[in-house]
């Protein structure tokens, strides 16, 4: 019902564009431009063999020193991005002959940190930073006029939107986005739609199961609620708030320098979403040295495809003024409800920082006082637990973020720790590792789950 409600809106303010190029001065159309991107650059449709990611791990399997860990933001790091949007879709779905977007939309992003604070996700208090995204896109659009002639000029798109993100696994909870479309004519602008999205991701969606490792897979069921607000004279919003379930699987799929070829970002990691049917919904390449995705394709409101690469990242200016903090574990991957140990460590100009106090979070309820000592570290002990995350994987029961917090202050490290034994990896073991995954798969997952820790 929602896609449904959504075509609706996206064939609504088609529409809207056609009524407005009425008042367009007449000019030739242009010549539709090669904008030298496509194939591989696009998600193509087409179920892919997903059966060599399904092959689960043993403990010695685990290959901890190539795997990458979760980053820690700064209150104003930003990152910028050459945006590229993919709105043919939108008219090919409207069914409008000859109609056309003669190019990609094109147009800087942007992305920064903004806050970080405990907000209330479920009934718990949760470490929450504040992501803004915003951008401006352009392009020529032609389309027929019934009656009159072929006219064309600049579509403008503005999307502004803010993620709620889960400090310890950098899950989305929440979003809301704000999408204005224009269309500029010689006689002035006129305004087609702008539409405010509110949506809520239960359990939260996991881009990133921390620590990343190369044909990693994990799994995500997720509700998203989604509500819709706007000012227009011409697009009728949903009343009520749209829900639709989504299965995904995620996998790590590659490694090392994407194809947009960025030298900042040689070691990163391609994290692809398929659907039930094996297709790609979108991926996301992450770049550990700027801590963020460095290219991101998928879809953005109303059936857009979105394509994203990063031009420079631009830290906070406190990263250089003040300590660094970081979780030093004694081993990364343990068993369930068993003793862990690790160090907090700080550091100031590469010298070892003493008397920072702060909290070590783990979970949603954990939390733990320390102050380092003259060596600038504090030695913590806790108990892994059995609580199994959100994600089922084949190779473990949970990987959970350890965040060690300086207190007061926005100043953070953390580490993951793994928790051994995946009730998927023992069934597909006893099914020889021949199986595709099925939705019923989880329900496994949670049953077996809720058997071990009676």
């Amino acid at each position: 019902m929602m896609r449904l409600r959504t075509w609706a809106i996206a064939f609504s303010i088609v529409a809207l564009i056609l009524a407005s190029i009425v008042l367009v001065f007449q000019q030739p159309p242009p010549e539709v431009v090669n904008s030298g991107e496509g194939g591989d650059d696009w998600l193509n449709g087409e179920a892919a063999d997903l059966s060599d990611y399904i092959v689960p791990r043993q403990q010695n399997d685990f290959d901890w020193a190539n795997m990458t860990d979760a980053p820690t933001w700064r209150i104003g790091d930003k990152w910028t991005y050459d945006g590229r949007l993919d709105a043919t879709s939108v008219i090919d779905d409207a069914g409008v002959e000859g109609a056309a977007i003669n190019d990609l939309l094109t147009g800087d992003s942007y992305l920064q940190v903004d806050d970080l604070s405990i907000m209330q996700f479920s009934g718990e208090d949760t470490l929450t930073y504040s992501l803004h995204l915003w951008g401006t896109f352009s392009g020529i659009a032609t389309f027929p006029v019934p009656l009159l002639q072929t006219y064309s000029d600049t579509l403008v798109v503005r999307y502004d939107a803010y993620e709620y993100i889960r400090m310890s696994d950098l899950a989305i909870m929440n979003k809301s986005e704000n999408l204005q479309i224009e269309f500029e004519h010689p006689f002035g602008v006129e305004p087609i739609a702008d539409i405010s999205i509110e949506s809520t991701y239960n359990p939260p969606l996991e881009w990133w199961d921390f620590p990343l490792g190369l044909n990693e897979t994990w799994l995500a069921n997720h509700e998203i609620t989604e509500s819709y607000s706007g000012s227009s004279n011409y697009v009728d919003l949903p009343t009520e708030d749209e829900k639709e379930q989504n299965n995904w699987r995620f996998i790590n799929i590659e490694e090392g320098i994407g194809k947009d070829q960025n030298s900042d970002c040689n070691n990163s990691r391609n994290v692809t979403a398929f659907n039930e049917e094996n297709k790609a919904k979108a991926w996301r390449w992450y770049c550990p040295s700027v801590g963020q995705w460095s290219w991101r394709v998928g879809e953005v409101p109303l059936g857009v495809t979105g394509d994203f690469r990063l031009i420079s990242y631009q830290p906070s200016s406190t990263r250089e003024s003040t300590p660094e903090i970081s979780v030093e574990m004694m081993q990364r991957g343990v068993n369930k409800s068993v003793t862990v140990g690790l160090w907090v460590n700080s550091t100031y100009q590469n010298m070892s920082f003493a008397g920072v106090q702060g909290e070590l979070f783990y979970g949603c309820c954990e939390i733990i006082s320390f102050t380092t000592d003259e060596n600038g570290s504090a030695w913590i002990t806790l108990n892994s637990g059995n609580n199994f995350d959100t994600t089922p994987t084949f190779d473990d029961l949970a990987s959970h973020g350890l965040i060690a917090k300086i207190n007061g202050t926005d100043q953070a490290g953390i580490a993951s720790l793994t928790i051994y034994g995946s009730a998927l990896g023992e069934e597909l073991r006893a099914n020889g590792a021949t199986q595709q995954w099925q939705p019923h798969s989880l329900g496994i997952h949670h049953l077996s789950i809720a058997s071990s820790v009676l």
